[in-house]
């Protein structure tokens, strides 16, 4: 799901440098499930490894699940870094 169609976003070092306290941007990840079926299994297995995301919310015909902190985010490509094509590392993870 994070290959289909999931986002990455990570704060931006230099703007929180120079903004300080009004950047409030942190880490954040996005998994977006297509149907209910995706939504409890999606669910399911974020538990088994035990992360907890933020409550999920409908987009459209689609349900997200966000994940918050610097370390559930890192924990999270660290999980699914080795199972992902090259390309989808290079584009989304960067590291």
């Amino acid at each position: 799901m994070f290959a289909r169609n999931g986002c990455l976003r990570l704060p931006d070092a230099q703007r929180r440098k120079l903004e300080k306290q009004q950047y409030h941007a942190g880490y954040e990840l996005r998994l977006v499930v297509s149907d209910e079926k995706e939504l409890n299994l999606t669910r399911a297995c974020l538990q088994t490894i035990e992360l907890y995301p933020g409550r999920e919310f409908a987009k459209g015909n689609k349900f997200v699940f966000p994940i918050y902190g610097k370390s559930n985010v890192e924990r999270f490509c660290g999980l699914v870094k080795e199972f992902l094509p090259d390309s989808v590392v290079a584009k989304k993870i960067r590291r």
